[in-house]
Formats: structure tokens, sequence, C-alpha cells
């Protein structure tokens, strides 16, 4: 069993069983066992979808999917999410889960790295300037004087 905090702090425990696969699939159309196989990434996707991800989150807590996604902010979704896929991956015997478990923890490995990389290059942008001057820029094309320059001079701004 998996577990994840909402905003409040309240803990709430995500399970996955037959019952919960077949309520899933019944509801959404998702077959949470074809997680492991040529589907994987396929079933990934359409669990990253907010209608679907909380009417799956629901099914799993055994809750009101509606009042859970009141509960959740993007951090709390995030541990949503990853305690739902960690239960499904509990689901299957170890020598299945097993495979797929090593490739969602590098998954989550490269996007961490991605994530502060790509943060690490905005803050050096919004310290150096380089941020501001590629604002001033953009922003400069699309300002009044700039349209009607690019307007038929035969025709008034008007």
């Amino acid at each position: 069993m998996q577990s994840f905090k909402d905003v409040d702090g309240k803990s709430h425990d995500v399970s996955v069983t037959f019952a919960t696969i077949m309520k899933v699939r019944s509801r959404t159309g998702i077959d949470l066992q074809e997680i492991i196989g040529p589907k994987s990434r396929e079933i990934v996707e359409k669990l990253t979808d907010p209608m679907t991800f909380v009417e799956v989150l629901g099914i799993a807590t055994g809750e009101d999917g509606d009042q859970l996604a009141e509960k959740l902010d993007g951090s709390a979704a995030e541990a949503a999410m990853n305690a739902v896929l960690d239960a499904v991956l509990d689901f299957f015997p170890p020598q299945k889960g097993k495979p797929i478990r090593e490739a969602l923890r590098r998954t989550r490995e490269a996007a961490a790295q991605h994530e502060k990389t790509a943060l690490a290059h905005l803050q050096e942008a919004l310290t150096n300037g380089d941020f501001d001057q590629a604002l001033s820029k953009a922003l400069s094309g699309n300002s009044p004087e700039n349209l009607e320059s690019t307007q038929d001079p035969g025709r008034s701004g008007n």
C-alpha cells in the first residue's frame, strides 16, 4: 500500500487490487494491468489527464475523487500520482513489476535532473539580465508603434 499527503497534511492510502483494476477499467476504459506491457506509455499518458487521474485516484483510495481534487495542489498531485503508479506496480508479482519499477525510478531521476537544470538556467537568466532582455525584445515586437508601421500605408490606424 502506498500513501500521499494532501495540502492539509492529511494522509491518504492508495491500494490497487483486482477490484480497483475492474472499477478503473469500467469507469475510465483504462486497463491498469497493461502498464507492464507495450501500452505502458499510453496508460501513463492517460493517467496524466486531470479528469481521468482524479477518477482513478478516487477509486484507488476509496474516497470521493472530486473531494480529493479540492485538496490537491501541484506538489500533492505529484505525490498522489507517484503513489498511484507505485500502487499499480505493487499489484504485480515482483518478477513482473521489478523491471517497470526500475524504469519508473530512472524516469523520475531523469525528470528531476531535467527540472533542476531548467530551474538553474532560469535563475541564471533572471540574475544576469538575459530574461529581461529577451522579454523586452519579445514585447517590443508587439508595441502599437510597430503594428502601425506594418500596416498598409494607404490605411490609417483607425
